[in-house]
């Protein structure tokens, strides 16, 4: 049988969304959580710092390579149709008019 993300709050193109506020995650069945370490979930989002073009080129300023890991804890939990709903909880307000994306690993 294999496992299904069944949905993630907030929407992917949602708005207004609270920079304060949780990511959730809902699984269609039981999970093995104990299998579950700070790295199998990870929140990541384009990096703040942004790059100059070499040279000190006057132009457009354009994110650094590479990718920003957001701090945090997660929480498991079950609803009544016995699927695991994973919940991270940012460790620092969320940036506005960025992109996150979750990682899951299996």
């Amino acid at each position: 049988m294999s496992l299904n993300i069944l949905s993630v709050l907030p929407d992917v193109n949602a708005s207004g969304v609270i920079l304060q506020g949780a990511v959730i995650v809902t699984f269609d069945q039981e999970i093995d959580v104990t299998t579950y370490t700070e790295n199998s979930f990870l929140l990541s989002a384009p990096p703040e710092t942004p790059a100059i073009a070499p040279g000190g080129l006057v132009g457009a300023v354009t994110p650094a390579g590479g990718t920003d890991y957001v701090a945090g804890t997660f929480s498991f939990a079950l609803n009544g149709s016995s699927q695991t709903i994973a919940t991270f909880k940012p460790a620092r307000p969320m940036r506005p008019n960025v992109k996150y994306t979750v990682l899951i690993s299996t």
